[in-house]
């Protein structure tokens, strides 16, 4: 449910920027992605080293699942109320920034929880079945994104149809992650 939540972000971002790029380059656009790659980036660095310090990465996956959800969300409501994406998160751009920041949370944690729970001889089996799951959920992602819309637009509401996959995928992906053992804790850093 993780990475399907990607794959549904990637397929409608790409869908959403190929038609707001037909209007021409706006500077809209251009600062939206200015405001999330410098916010993600900066997130990556800042909460890496943060949940690296505390130990612990639960908290910083369920913080990044929620606000990529809700990221998700923005980028298909504001073309169903007919205002491109990228304009309508331009104009709450400080809740676009504390998104982007949220979301950058995510990348870093979940992928030292892969590496706290591989042993060393390991690591490169783990991953090469974290590349699996990932191309995996980069298709099944979109595909149930596009089955809600379609459920959606039976009631005149493909906007609320994907808000729902969204908010399924994000519930299952964080009530999966509350089960999850901090085990860089477990772990004492002489053993490491």
């Amino acid at each position: 449910p993780m990475i399907s939540l990607y794959g549904l972000l990637v397929a409608f971002t790409k869908e959403i920027v190929e038609d707001e790029l037909g209007q021409g380059l706006s500077f809209e656009l251009i600062a939206v992605v200015g405001i999330l790659g410098i916010t993600m980036g900066s997130s990556m660095l800042i909460m890496g080293k943060v949940s690296d310090r505390r130990r612990e990465r639960r908290p910083f996956i369920i913080v990044g699942l929620i606000c990529l959800a809700l990221l998700i969300a923005l980028f298909r409501y504001y073309p169903s109320i007919g205002q491109g994406a990228f304009e309508g998160l331009f104009h709450i751009w400080p809740i676009t920034a504390l998104l982007g920041f949220g979301v950058g949370m995510f990348p870093p944690a979940i992928l030292a929880y892969l590496t706290d729970i591989s042993k060393k001889d390991t690591r490169g089996t783990m991953f090469g079945v974290y590349s699996v799951i990932f191309g995996t959920g980069m298709i099944i992602g979109p595909l149930i994104g596009s089955l809600f819309a379609e459920v959606g637009k039976i009631y005149n509401a493909e906007v609320w149809g994907i808000v729902a996959a969204v908010a399924l995928l994000t519930t299952l992906s964080c009530l999966g992650t509350l089960f999850l053992k901090e085990r860089a804790k477990e772990e004492s850093p002489q053993t490491r």
